[in-house]
């Protein structure tokens, strides 16, 4: 089936599971992605503010600067259709970007170069056992992976986690993706690895 046509069957799915998302899920979750060494061991970490239907991560993102992570977030530039990062001080600096994502508002930015990321947490509407990722169809995300040399991960409901998905030759897949229920390691280890509904540019 085109990605096309899948994008709102994982809309309605992500809505759904928005409603009956608790404080249990989003712990089992959290113990899920500490248990990966590649995330657990990094001391800077890509992460995302979740909008309204994704898996939440304003809480998580918190509890890692107050523990003294360096967490960058990314910034879209529709300029010329790219993401660049920005390490966050506080949650407060955040403020919907060009397309409604929160991200460093201008003025309280500190670049950080994708090199310097260990690890990284990458949204998206879903994601297949193999690590593709089913995004919004803008491509920012798939343009700016390649850059990144760390250990990458799918966040998702287990809902959001398909057997396969359609790809194409500029998909750039993830090494993990992890759910409120499980741990899928993707059966593409890169030599990187170092440990164990309007359009925006996800």
């Amino acid at each position: 089936m085109p990605k096309r046509l899948l994008r709102p069957h994982y809309h309605a799915i992500r809505a759904a599971e928005r409603h009956a998302w608790g404080p249990e899920q989003e712990a089992q979750l959290e113990r899920n992605l500490f248990s990966l060494p590649a995330f657990a061991r990094a001391s800077t970490l890509m992460l995302y503010a979740s909008l309204r239907d994704e898996v939440p991560t304003h809480k998580l993102i918190e509890r890692l600067l107050a523990a003294g992570m360096r967490v960058a977030l990314p910034i879209a530039s529709k300029k010329d259709r790219s993401l660049s990062l920005s390490c966050l001080s506080s949650m407060a600096d955040l403020s919907p970007g060009p397309f409604g994502v929160p991200e460093p508002v201008p003025g309280r930015r500190s670049p950080c170069a994708p090199g310097e990321v260990e690890a990284a947490l990458i949204p998206g509407l879903a994601f297949d056992l193999q690590g593709h990722r089913l995004g919004h169809g803008l491509g920012y995300y798939d343009r700016f992976l390649p850059s990144l040399s760390c250990p990458l991960i799918g966040l998702a409901y287990d809902s959001q986690i398909a057997a396969r998905l359609p790809r194409e030759a500029h998909d750039h897949p993830v090494d993990y993706v992890v759910s409120e229920k499980r741990v899928v390691v993707c059966p593409h280890p890169k030599a990187r690895e170092a440990g164990a509904a309007g359009a925006h540019p996800r």
